[in-house]
């Protein structure tokens, strides 16, 4: 029962993405139509030029988005326009859909956001959530995009913590806040309107990006069920999982991507992970011609082109937060996967370091640089 009342939580959020994803692919077709120059991607890649033609009925994109320099003030212009504001179209065919679904999917908030986490798969096999201790009293729900050469992250990321910030308001109530907003970019032009969302101090150039909140957040209760909904949500994602199992391999990067967050991955710990043992895991990787050890390793050049490319953050504190045990190691991982040293990657398609992360408090004051 638990399962089923938490779906109405992932399918209210899976018509939320779409919805945004629909209002983003709008946002980029505006720009080419205005004369920005969309086919360029980073570091030449050829990315397809996004127009209303290219979404599908259900409202996601037949083809790639746009690269990540002209899609720079998207996540601004998303905030700005309404995530979470009343009078945002977004928001308020979420309140229909919330309304219709019963977004009251279990009996916390911990029981539903870790359901959710476990069945976001079912829509989203691009990104990775988790939700991790941070500190002695705080955890925090971050997502992770793992899949390789994805374009435009920081500005997926940004969507997909305000989403994570929409949903927890829905659980917990319209005033909820974060005690600190982590995001994995550079801190942009304009902050307001990140500030006017989150109503919380916000650390640019982190990490990962994830909503930090006090522990005592899960033990909230949550009321209210619709057995319809649930009903149909639970054949939904029953039919969706029969339709398209999860190879080990898509299943060894999940449990990869919610590791490398907070300790170093091993293929003893990820075995443990699922269940199965490392012996079984590493049968079933070859079979489909992958290893732990090079998933992994795709794992650590993603989230390093990332940092390097979107934030400030120095290249040190990237080797730590991959687990490498010194910048040398990461330095020489880099130019094996690359070509080049993560210096010289991020003087050609990153940006400049600028010192520590920013941290941005709730009247949008600049702290720490």
């Amino acid at each position: 029962m638990l399962l089923i009342r938490s779906l109405s939580l992932l399918g209210g959020l899976l018509l939320l993405l779409r919805c945004l994803l629909r209002r983003l692919l709008l946002v980029l077709a505006a720009l080419s139509a205005t004369g920005h120059d969309t086919s360029r991607g980073a570091n030449g890649r050829t990315v397809a030029r996004v127009a209303i033609s290219d979404l599908a009925d259900d409202g996601t994109c037949r083809s790639a988005s746009c690269s990540p320099p002209q899609a720079r003030a998207v996540s601004g212009r998303l905030l700005r326009s309404g995530l979470g504001s009343r009078r945002g179209r977004c928001r308020r065919r979420s309140h229909g859909i919330y309304s219709r679904l019963a977004l009251r999917p279990a009996e916390s908030v911990h029981a539903a956001l870790r359901l959710f986490i476990a069945h976001l798969h079912l829509h989203d096999r691009g990104g990775v959530a988790a939700l991790s201790p941070h500190g002695a009293e705080n955890v925090e729900l971050s997502y992770v995009i793992p899949q390789l050469n994805t374009l435009g992250t920081a500005q997926i990321l940004d969507a997909s913590i305000a989403i994570a910030c929409s949903v927890m308001r829905t659980l917990c109530g319209a005033q909820w806040t974060p005690s600190e907003v982590l995001l994995s970019r550079a801190r942009p032009r304009l902050v307001a309107p990140y500030r006017s969302f989150f109503r919380a101090p916000i650390t640019f150039d982190a990490p990962r990006s994830a909503l930090v909140f006090p522990t005592r957040c899960l033990d909230q209760p949550v009321a209210g069920a619709n057995p319809a909904a649930q009903t149909r949500l639970l054949a939904l994602a029953a039919e969706l999982s029969a339709a398209r199992p999860a190879t080990a391999t898509e299943l060894t990067m999940r449990a990869l991507t919610r590791m490398v967050i907070a300790m170093p991955p091993s293929s003893d710990k990820v075995a443990a992970a699922l269940g199965i043992s490392p012996r079984r895991l590493r049968e079933r990787l070859e079979a489909e011609g992958s290893s732990v050890k090079g998933l992994l390793e795709d794992l650590r050049r993603e989230l390093a082109r990332q940092l390097l490319e979107e934030s400030r953050m120095p290249i040190a504190e990237i080797a730590a937060t991959l687990h490498y045990s010194r910048p040398g190691a990461f330095s020489r991982a880099f130019k094996s996967w690359t070509g080049k040293t993560p210096r010289e990657w991020r003087t050609t398609t990153g940006r400049p370091l600028s010192g520590s992360p920013k941290l941005v408090n709730g009247t949008g004051t600049t702290k720490n640089g």
